[in-house]
């Protein structure tokens, strides 16, 4: 989906499905393991529901990294739990958002394309992007639940133009 507002609407249309359906097919856990098996189980729980709160996770620790900054804690005060609790969070986020950011960048010098190495260096915009319309999803699943906002299909943009459908291009 090549224009953003579109796109946020898209992504948070798709969040709230993936939390609505991790909700019905948790609504009793044990016969779900039952069904699945452990394996597929713990695949369910990862892809629909942990994938999901990843989305939604991910400005809070960034939030509680900016205050780890801000009030310039020291690294680490064992013993100390709001220490550990600030140093465990931006330790997490500082380490999965490498992850990220290294994996795009390998898949991007596998193709030896410039322009992708680019959009790897800027992925972690792509994850503000993604958790503005995670929580968008939430946020609606919370107080409209039976509201699904629609998205336009088949957008195209050409350099220097606006975006057009793309039947009219055809």
């Amino acid at each position: 989906n090549s224009a953003v507002g579109n796109w946020l609407r898209q992504r948070s249309r798709w969040t709230k499905g993936y939390v609505q359906t991790h909700l019905v097919f948790t609504r009793n856990p044990f016969r779900l393991l039952w069904r699945l098996g452990v394996r597929d189980f713990a695949g369910f729980m990862l892809t629909v529901g942990g994938f999901t709160l990843i989305q939604i996770l991910n400005p809070v620790y960034w939030v509680i990294a900016v205050l780890y900054a801000i009030y310039r804690w020291q690294m680490l005060y064992p013993g100390d739990i709001v220490s550990e609790f600030f140093f465990a969070a931006s330790l997490t986020l500082a380490f999965a958002n490498v992850l990220f950011v290294a994996g795009n960048l390998v898949a991007a010098l596998k193709r030896k394309s410039g322009l992708l190495v680019v959009a790897a260096l800027l992925s972690p915009l792509y994850w503000i992007l993604i958790s503005l319309g995670s929580w968008k999803g939430l946020l609606q699943l919370l107080t409209r639940p039976f509201y699904w906002e629609k998205t336009r299909h088949g957008l195209l943009i050409l350099p220097h133009s606006k975006p057009v459908p793309q039947t009219e291009i055809d």
